[in-house]
């Protein structure tokens, strides 16, 4: 992938002023940020795209630090089941609201190529069920079902405020979330887990080669991008 050239912005040839670049930018962006919180949910809708940036901007710098950190494999690692590629609950949500945590895993978007099963689902009513007992059998009869809790959901603005001063903290505990994220990789790795990257899109078609030797190389190309379109954002 080529890169135009701007006299402010560091290219991914750069890796080092480029990483710098981009956590300083973050830096630059929490004030406004940061301003806008308590200010109503006008506010926080004008100031919500910026802030997504901002996110994706430090995540991938945390990202590039934790690719330099190097951690043990897990003693007891165990094979990857269907749960093993989703993020762990401590990287979605905060333990209380009033404490909220830094995402650093990325939600994959759903793959448009995979091939959907259109068989209509059966209701287990519709199911033919053989049972053979002999006669020390018992009938099998399921759990009760907890009942659902209910949970409610913080307003706009509350998530804005949550998710603002979480990228404020991670900002402040960078080799923090670094070594958080490193242990994640780590566990994936051990898994044998098909999501090795905590980055929500696979590499560009351009860098997909580079990467298998450079993993840093595209997310260099995600900073370089994201911190090109705070420079220049597309007013049309």
């Amino acid at each position: 992938m080529e890169f135009e050239t701007d006299p402010d912005l560091p290219t991914p040839e750069q890796p080092s002023e480029l990483e710098l670049f981009a956590y300083l930018m973050v830096g630059d962006l929490l004030g406004p940020l940061m301003a806008l919180v308590g200010q109503g949910r006008a506010m926080a809708q004008r100031g919500f795209d910026l802030l997504q940036t901002a996110e994706m901007l430090l995540r991938r710098v945390i990202y590039l630090k934790a690719l330099r950190i190097e951690l043990p494999a897990p003693a007891s690692a165990t094979p990857a089941g269907p749960a093993a590629a989703r993020p762990d609950e401590t990287t979605r949500k905060a333990t209380k609201p009033d404490t909220p945590r830094f995402a650093l895993i990325e939600a994959e978007l759903a793959d448009a190529t995979r091939p959907k099963d259109l068989r209509p689902l059966l209701r287990p009513e519709d199911c033919p069920r053989i049972s053979v007992m002999d006669e020390n059998a018992r009938p099998y009869i399921p759990p009760p079902e907890p009942e659902p809790r209910s949970v409610t959901r913080p307003d706009f603005e509350t998530r804005y405020r949550h998710r603002a001063h979480a990228l404020a903290r991670a900002f402040t505990n960078l080799d923090g979330e670094a070594e958080r994220l490193a242990r994640w990789i780590a566990r994936q790795k051990a898994r044998h887990a098909e999501r090795q990257s905590p980055l929500g899109l696979p590499p560009a078609p351009d860098d997909a080669e580079k990467a298998k030797s450079d993993p840093a190389w595209p997310v260099l190309s995600d900073i370089y991008l994201l911190a090109d379109s705070v420079l220049h954002p597309d007013t049309s």
